[in-house]
């Protein structure tokens, strides 16, 4: 299924195999999935920076290089996303009420169009009552 971008429908969306890492089987059966649907183009990594950086200064990137070269072997395009989506385990724990902008983690991001979703005591913009973190 490889296809010439620039001559052809963008169809996909998020994929979120950071999710999942613990169950290969899912992530087997999503590529299958993926090809049954004739999906084309996934976005990686919106929520993955905890799985990027499961303790802080500590970087796994293997996953994700695998992720990209499974893709690519079914003639796939990854956009590559900034995964500033979710806070990581070693900010969360350090300081937990810092936003995804915080210098207490070794990976900053000030990207975030939506800082609110990021405090973890304020209502979550569209979500009532509910905070932005449980």
């Amino acid at each position: 299924m490889n296809f010439d971008v620039d001559q052809r429908l963008m169809h996909g969306g998020d994929y979120n195999p950071d999710q999942w890492l613990d169950y290969p089987e899912i992530l087997k059966q999503d590529l299958e999935l993926m090809k049954q649907a004739h999906i084309n183009t996934v976005t990686l990594g919106v929520f993955a920076w905890d799985a990027l950086e499961p303790t802080e200064g500590h970087f796994e990137f293997g996953w994700l290089d695998q992720v990209f070269d499974e893709i690519n072997a079914m003639g796939g395009n990854v956009v590559l996303a900034t995964p500033s989506g979710a806070r990581p385990r070693c900010c969360r724990k350090s300081t937990p009420r810092s936003t995804a902008s915080t210098t207490a983690c070794s990976v900053t991001t000030t990207l975030s169009p939506r800082p609110l979703l990021l405090e973890p005591d304020l209502p979550a913009k569209g979500a009532g009552n509910r905070p932005a973190f449980g």
